[in-house]
């Protein structure tokens, strides 16, 4: 069951409290100062958060903080939406805005939202294993151009030396070829 934690204060008057009906998410309202999380909303543990406007004033840096340097979901309640203080946020694959009349799809929404985000992080780690593919690719390249230059080795032959090297040493291919390339392999 995923965790949600919905971020309360004195000053936020949260009538979506009773309306979401987050009955699928094991919930947890905490009351704390909007000052103490621009340190410590790093020690929250849950996947989704949410907050609305009057628990939030108008700290936009603190949400724009919550959102990008964290992996969870932010969903923000507004009662009118605030576009031009969060366009640095908006195509942010973790936060929604909910507009405070919407506040009873807020358990579809959050549904939504978790869907997408999960596929585009599955998607992002796809893309940095990619990355790290060409990445490899091309030092192995370039490690194969100077064995086959300085060893008067075959393509295939210098592959296959860096391929036999890096079983030997229990290196990635990648770190052997930074060796070989550095001239401190050959």
């Amino acid at each position: 069951m995923q965790k949600v934690i919905v971020l309360v204060n004195n000053k936020s008057d949260f009538k979506y409290k009773q309306a979401s009906n987050l009955k699928d998410y094991q919930v947890e309202y905490l009351d704390i100062n909007p000052n103490e999380l621009k340190t410590g909303f790093r020690k929250l543990r849950t996947d989704i958060l949410i907050l609305n406007r009057d628990y939030l004033g108008s700290s936009f840096n603190l949400l724009a903080q919550l959102v990008l340097q964290s992996e969870m979901l932010v969903v923000y309640i507004s009662k009118t939406l605030e576009f031009g203080q969060l366009y640095n946020i908006m195509e942010e694959p973790n936060f929604v805005l909910v507009n405070e009349d919407n506040i009873l799809a807020l358990p579809d929404l959050v549904r939504f939202a978790i869907k997408n985000y999960h596929q585009l992080l599955a998607l992002k780690k796809k893309i940095n294993r990619l990355e790290d593919d060409i990445k490899t690719n091309d030092l192995v390249r370039e490690a194969k151009l100077k064995l086959m230059k300085d060893k008067k080795m075959t393509e295939n032959e210098a592959y296959k030396h860096i391929i036999n090297l890096a079983m030997q040493r229990r290196i990635k291919k990648s770190e052997l070829a930074k060796l070989i390339i550095g001239g401190l392999i050959l």
